[in-house]
């Protein structure tokens, strides 16, 4: 039996839509905040997850530990664009 894998996926909307229609058949999306979408899938897509993420420029990050003690493992750095703070100017 395979494992399932909690991934987060950011970029702009142009790719995130790129890269999750070329996954939707390996995974279930969960939810999305802004720039990020929540998703989980088998383990044994990793590798074919990570190829879509690296020809669609995002950023590909799994979840350890979901809903506990989450950290996060970059799996894939996409150009990140659109990533500046938006802190308020004094």
């Amino acid at each position: 039996m395979d494992g399932v894998l909690t991934l987060l996926a950011t970029a702009t909307d142009e790719r995130l839509y790129r890269f999750t229609a070329a996954m939707c058949e390996h995974g279930y999306i969960v939810d999305r905040r802004k720039q990020t979408v929540v998703f989980t899938l088998a383990e044994r897509h990793r590798a074919e997850i990570i190829e879509t993420a690296i020809s669609s420029a995002v950023t590909l990050q799994r979840v350890h530990e979901p809903g506990r003690e989450e950290w996060y493992e970059t799996l894939w750095q996409g150009p990140m664009e659109g990533w500046a703070s938006h802190h308020p100017k004094p």
